[in-house]
């Protein structure tokens, strides 16, 4: 009865890698050639078969003992009934996700689809894993949203899960709080709540409702400190007297439609096409500080995808939009 309460632990290695586990294949062979001239000793028939009998038994183990190969992982993702952790080769556990907590999980990919990365956001911090492509990978990448090349930064191997691991953690967290993969649990650099769940995206003490008509609309913008210029990408939303701009540096391969078509794909496949579509921006004036929220850029795409599921509000004109946001004054702060 006591094995029966026990909680229920799945561990999905990662960074697994071939070790020999030691001696020189040659050694194996040894004990078969004695076993085959034991054959052959002037002794009792018995003495000779216990003879050939224990030498094959040695063959057998230094078979098994020298020349061959074991995975061995360089840690552990555990996954039980109070959520997942992250366990390194150096021991220290990192907690992914609690199940009675609110977290998302966003999977990301690069536009050639050739990397995957499992984004675990809570109030606390975002949590990245990534993923190793193999069999099950497809089935990763239709969830997966498209973020630039130069943001995936990490190339360690001995830090990736395999994909068929991946899919099953994606499908564990759907089971047990399947709002998680429609949620993500953000704060800009000045430590406000940013939080997407389902149909609603709170903005510190902003609420936007995702089933009712808003205006958003995507562009880019430039600004200077001295002698340095920066360009941002942005997404400017107002709903009734709520209105932000979500901000973040520009990553330095924005052009990576380009990149798609020099490697030959004539044709996106179809989610990556409609990741496109949102991250074209046209240059704009930069909006005013206080509607700023600066986000990861990682995570603009997704929010914008958010947006787009959203019912729209008549289109602002360009001048209207330029006279409320970037005129000095919010049009937020002249109501009333």
């Amino acid at each position: 009865m006591a094995n029966d309460e026990r909680p229920r632990v799945i561990r999905f290695p990662f960074g697994l890698t071939g070790t020999s586990k030691g001696g020189s294949a040659w050694l194996a062979a040894v004990p078969g050639v004695l076993a085959v001239a034991a054959a052959f000793v002037p002794a009792a028939a018995w003495i000779r078969a216990a003879m050939v009998l224990a030498l094959v038994g040695a063959t057998w183990f230094l078979a098994r003992r020298t020349g061959s190969v074991r995975a061995v992982a360089h840690g552990w993702v555990l996954l039980d009934d109070m959520g997942m952790v992250r366990i390194g080769a150096d021991g220290a556990d990192v907690c992914l996700a609690h199940w009675e907590s609110p977290f998302g999980l966003t999977v990301l990919a690069n536009p050639l689809r050739t990397r995957l990365v499992l984004a675990f956001t809570t109030s606390a911090q975002t949590r990245y894993v990534p993923v190793r492509l193999g069999d099950r990978a497809e089935a990763l990448f239709r969830r997966a949203a498209t973020v630039a090349e130069a943001d995936f930064c990490t190339r360690d191997d001995a830090a990736m899960l395999e994909s068929r691991d991946a899919e099953k953690i994606v499908l564990a967290v759907l089971e047990r709080v399947p709002s998680a993969l429609d949620r993500m649990v953000l704060s800009d650099t000045k430590g406000r709540s940013i939080v997407l769940d389902a149909k609603t995206l709170r903005l510190a003490d902003r609420r936007i409702d995702l089933a009712a008509p808003l205006e958003w609309r995507p562009f880019a913008f430039h600004e200077s400190a001295g002698p340095v210029a920066s360009i941002y990408q942005a997404t400017w939303i107002r709903q009734g007297e709520h209105e932000a701009v979500f901000v973040a540096p520009m990553p330095s391969d924005a052009g990576w439609a380009d990149d798609l078509r020099a490697a030959g794909i004539g044709r996106f496949p179809k989610t990556v096409a409609s990741d496109l579509s949102l991250m074209r921006v046209s240059p704009e004036p930069p909006p005013a500080r206080e509607l700023r929220f600066a986000v990861d850029r990682l995570f603009m795409l997704p929010l914008r995808r958010a947006l787009q599921q959203a019912p729209h509000a008549r289109t602002a004109s360009l001048a209207q939009f330029r006279a409320t946001s970037w005129g000095g004054v919010p049009a937020s702060s002249r109501r009333g």
